[in-house]
């Protein structure tokens, strides 16, 4: 124990139940726990920062890049993302960009554009990986490639009631007939 520090949770991994489901359960108080995973060993501010949904996807993210850029996941998954992300938003707003990198299922996409929602406008970015993987499957099955391609393409993110002039433009610029 440093000096200053007090543990107050642990996230336990426990290998997959007999019907397949990974079970990950908390051990002392993680209500208590503000940070994201991996947050502490990033200064604050700079260009970007991914967000997985995940701690081995963070590893696995932080890894690939040789620890270039931070790295982090909220804490339990896609579902309770939300509000591991607004109570770390002053640290991710010092970011340019706020890049989520959730698994490629409908979990993990709902809670992406969710914690999208939670930060300025202009400053989430939602980046897309096969369908039915994740950051660790992806570098455990040595396609790293991807894992970088995701991340310097992600979209902008914009909730659906937003269009930008680019997507409208066509529909602008089409003659209206009259009767």
């Amino acid at each position: 124990n440093r000096k200053g520090t007090e543990i107050v949770a642990q996230h336990i991994r426990l290998p997959k139940n007999e019907d397949g489901e990974k079970e990950m359960p908390w051990v002392g108080e993680p209500l208590r726990v503000f940070q994201l995973f991996g947050q502490h060993l990033w200064g604050e501010g700079g260009r970007m920062v991914v967000v997985t949904e995940g701690e081995i996807d963070a590893m696995s993210v932080a890894q690939m890049q040789d620890l270039k850029w931070p790295v982090v996941s909220v804490p339990n998954g896609a579902k309770g993302s939300v509000q591991a992300i607004e109570r770390a938003s002053d640290w991710l707003e010092t970011f340019d960009k706020v890049i989520f990198m959730f698994d490629a299922d409908e979990a993990g996409r709902e809670g992406a554009a969710d914690c999208a929602t939670a930060l300025t406008p202009g400053k989430a970015y939602i980046a897309s990986l096969p369908e039915g993987t994740d950051p660790n499957d992806l570098l455990v099955s040595n396609r790293q490639s991807i894992i970088q391609k995701a991340i310097w393409e992600a979209k902008a993110f914009r909730p659906d009631f937003i269009s930008s002039a680019t997507d409208i433009i066509e529909e602008a610029l089409t003659p209206v007939e009259w009767g």
